[in-house]
């Protein structure tokens, strides 16, 4: 099927078999004597886009070698139409990354997105039904829906399956599930058939949303309304005499012969409600327009409640002559709805926090990629540099100034939870009480510390490095709010918190907690820049003269540490910050990494470095070849299968980036596995999150991780470590 041609020095075509004639849509006479063109890349394949005749186009690949003809140097080209096969790998290609983008997309959303088969067997479960349900996908896969359906919720997926198996649709707006723990949610759902190529309705994809704040909320609503809390009253304009039914007057808590005046029943509502409302009745009188309002009274025995009061004109001869309407009590309806858009506030801050906490562990990410190349390429001239050489000092502010660099994105991971902590069991006053010379020290003489430790504090799992830090920059705002000086106060105690107190806090089940409370007499803070306080980057700082990241940094480890954190300040009295923490539930406690020692070089292994990034994969390669290790060195996953294909070579370990284009550094990994049981593995990545080792089943892989940035002395030691292992 291939074409052949040969072409002289001035790509003229001199011959043509019948296939080279077919591709380029030319017959005998036309081709001979035709200019092609030089041929490029001497034995090297190459490749050129025909359009014999449009709509038509072909890719041709072509590889030329020279030759003599005729007793003339010429060149014999080798075609090969290669239309198709390009055509399916950029389909490919397109279908691969609208893969990922749906996935990302899936993986980011809050709902519970599951597909399942068309007999209900779960064949996907994505993060958010994870969170929803308490069911990881490796418990849920391959098990039955039913799993999350009440008993008595069961006949419901054969009632709706018929409609679905007609490729219909389905929206429901209130069904019951089930969580891991036995608790009934209450969800709304989509449901969708998944149609294969043949037309076959071959399985069911769900989209589920958790409604059951709402619905709660909604309920309440419901129950309220039904209660009989609805009077009226009347108010004659000639007599000024009003009148109130015994549901009005028992609202007001006056007996049941009270007859009020119109000032007197004016009396009874708070002073701004007071004045709505006698302009809606005066606009009422002159323009005969109903009014409805929502206003505060004060009742005859001193309760404050939440009122509706309706009211209309009757109108005689253009003039009104009288007013009535109804009176209500709504303040369950009111405090139902206020704490209905409470929830909603802290549920779109909490999205809005959790989105940027994204954004910060992302950027982390390219950053720490960047700084393991300035911190290993720095140390490497460092050691090559003599003592006395001039550049030796500027190489070591670069180094220097890389080093704060990773403790920058260390904060912004922090504030995304994306940290390794060193969990250890600890008791919080210890941790103050050894804090309490540094803390007198960087708050200043004109400040005094006053610290109240309970002596019975019960222990929580904490890192405590981290606390050190939160409970450092709590202090550095505090100073800074206290200028000319004032009073520093660090408390510690038990706590329980029921289920009304924890609403000062955000996603916080009630329980046992320990409590660290910090409090100044400073400056305070302004309620609009409480709204914003945890956020990343904000400051109220003059410019370059704070990052912005103190709180968003303390919010990221509390979080992390399944506490929380919440303020309280006014100009007056100055702020208090409430942080609290879980009370320890195991026993064991994790103890702290040895110090790292310089490693021992290589002997000679193969190295397969896999890296995404250039420059990081350049240096990894350079330390290790310095190590005395064999390194070779590619940029996907789909490279390393290649090579170790055409240079059928077996590795001793690879060193791999986790999260890649195509293939992810675990899949290949056990794609190697297959072939190579035991072929050691290290991966490393630029994100710091537990929820990599979750998400990704890297479980199995714990050890076997570096964090970027990391020097060139880790990476020695890390890789020596597991090939020894």
């Amino acid at each position: 099927p291939d074409g052949i041609i040969v072409l002289d020095t001035h790509g003229v075509i001199l011959f043509a078999n019948p296939a080279a004639e077919k591709m380029l849509g030319k017959n005998h006479e036309e081709i001979i004597g035709y200019q092609l063109g030089y041929p490029s890349a001497k034995g090297q394949p190459y490749e050129i886009v025909l359009m014999p005749g449009k709509p038509e186009m072909k890719i041709i690949e072509m590889a030329a070698i020279e030759t003599i003809w005729e007793e003339k140097p010429a060149f014999v080209v080798n075609l090969r139409d290669v239309t198709d096969k390009r055509v399916a790998e950029k389909r490919l290609k397109e279908s691969f990354e609208k893969a990922q983008l749906l996935t990302s997309i899936i993986n980011a959303t809050e709902d519970a997105v599951i597909s399942k088969t068309i007999d209900g067997i779960i064949t996907s479960w994505s993060p958010g039904a994870e969170k929803i349900y308490g069911y990881s996908a490796e418990e849920a896969i391959g098990r039955h829906i039913f799993l999350v359906y009440p008993k008595e919720s069961e006949a419901e997926f054969n009632k709706i399956l018929p409609d679905l198996k007609k490729g219909l649709s389905k929206s429901i707006d209130h069904l019951l599930r089930k969580t891991k723990d036995g608790q009934l949610i209450h969800m709304s759902i989509s449901l969708s058939p998944l149609i294969n190529q043949s037309g076959e309705v071959t399985g069911i994809s769900a989209i589920e949303k958790d409604i059951t704040e709402a619905f709660h909320a909604q309920q309440l609503i419901n129950d309220t309304g039904k209660m009989a809390k609805v009077g009226g009253w009347e108010l004659d304009l000639k007599t000024n005499k009003v009148i109130w039914t015994p549901t009005t007057k028992k609202i007001h808590e006056v007996s049941d012969d009270y007859a009020p005046t119109r000032e007197e029943a004016l009396s009874f509502f708070e002073p701004e409600g007071r004045e709505k409302l006698i302009k809606a009745i005066k606009k009422a009188i002159e323009t005969g327009k109903t009014y409805d309002l929502t206003l505060s009274i004060k009742t005859a025995k001193g309760n404050r409640l939440w009122t509706r009061t309706m009211g209309k004109a009757v109108m005689r001869d253009g003039n009104c002559i009288r007013l009535y309407g109804t009176f209500q009590d709504i303040t369950e309806l009111k405090l139902a709805q206020d704490n209905k858009l409470e929830i909603e506030k802290k549920f779109q801050q909490s999205q809005r926090l959790e989105s940027i906490g994204r954004l910060a562990g992302g950027i982390s990410h390219d950053f720490n990629n960047m700084l393991s190349v300035i911190l290993g390429y720095g140390q490497e001239i460092l050691g090559d540099l003599e003592k006395d050489n001039p550049l030796k000092e500027s190489v070591e502010e670069i180094v220097k100034a890389a080093e704060r660099s990773a403790n920058l994105t260390r904060k912004l991971l922090a504030f995304s939870r994306q940290q390794n902590l060193i969990v250890e069991k600890v008791n919080i006053s210890d941790v103050v009480k050894n804090f309490k010379n540094m803390l007198q020290r960087l708050l200043g003489e004109n400040i005094r510390v006053i610290i109240k430790l309970a002596n019975d504090l019960k222990p929580v799992e904490v890192d405590v490095v981290q606390i050190e830090q939160v409970i450092m920059n709590l202090a550095v705002n505090a100073r800074d709010a206290m200028p000319e000086g004032g009073i520093f106060c660090i408390e510690t105690n038990n706590i329980h918190l029921n289920q009304e107190q924890t609403k000062a806090f955000e996603d916080i089940e009630p329980g046992n907690y320990v409590q660290l409370s910090v409090s100044d007499n400073g400056c305070g803070i302004d309620e609009e820049t409480q709204k914003k306080i945890f956020e990343p980057f904000f400051t109220t700082k003059p410019k370059y003269k704070g990052t912005g990241l103190g709180l968003s940094t303390i919010y990221g480890i509390l979080k992390q540490l399944n506490g929380d954190i919440s303020v309280n300040s006014n100009k007056k009295t100055g702020t208090t910050f409430k942080i609290i923490l879980p009370q320890a539930t195991r026993k064991e406690t994790v103890q702290r990494s040895s110090i790292k020692t310089s490693a021992p070089k290589g002997n000679k292994e193969k190295i397969l470095v896999v890296e995404d990034e250039k420059l990081l994969r350049k240096l990894c390669v350079k330390i290790l070849k310095k190590a005395n290790y064999k390194v070779y060195s590619v940029g996907s996953g789909f490279e390393a299968l290649e090579l170790l294909q055409k240079e059928q070579f077996k590795p001793d370990i690879i060193l791999s980036d986790v999260i890649m284009p195509g293939i992810s550094g675990k899949d290949l990994a056990e794609e190697l596995k297959k072939k190579y049981p035991d072929l050691k593995v290290l991966f490393m990545s630029g994100y710091n999150n537990e929820e990599i080792f979750s998400r990704e089943n890297f479980e199995n892989y714990r050890n076997n991780f570096i964090q970027k940035p990391f020097n060139k002395e880790e990476l020695k030691n890390k890789v020596r470590k597991i090939l020894d292992s």
